[in-house]
């Protein structure tokens, strides 16, 4: 496991995925319009911000608990950043992807499942 890959595995993995990774060689993820995207994902948070309120209520949440906010960054780094965003949070079940991944990555997908 010294991290090289072989012709045959490196064809394998990158087959079905040749535009996207030429896109991201040639830098163009970028958000051209990033005004128009800012604008939509603020009338986005703010739906989901509401129907979240209303399910907070329900439930009787604790003001902690009330906190919404959600930060983007683009690969070339445009920012946004909407309500509580700046204040601690605990990722809980969104962290489970990512320790999923880490577990496949590091001891197999045979292994884990």
């Amino acid at each position: 496991a010294d991290g090289t890959v072989d012709r045959n595995t490196f064809h394998r993995c990158v087959t079905g995925f040749v535009s996207f990774i030429l896109k991201a060689l040639q830098g163009r993820f970028v958000i051209p319009d990033f005004t128009t995207f800012t604008e939509e994902t603020q009338k986005l948070f703010m739906k989901c911000k509401q129907l979240a309120s209303f399910k907070l209520e329900q439930d009787a949440a604790t003001d902690n608990s009330r906190k919404w906010g959600v930060s983007i960054c683009t690969v070339d780094g445009q920012r946004l950043s909407l309500g509580d965003s700046a204040d601690p949070c605990i990722l809980g079940e969104a962290s489970w992807p990512l320790i999923y991944g880490i577990a496949v990555d590091q001891f197999s997908a045979d292994y884990v499942h």
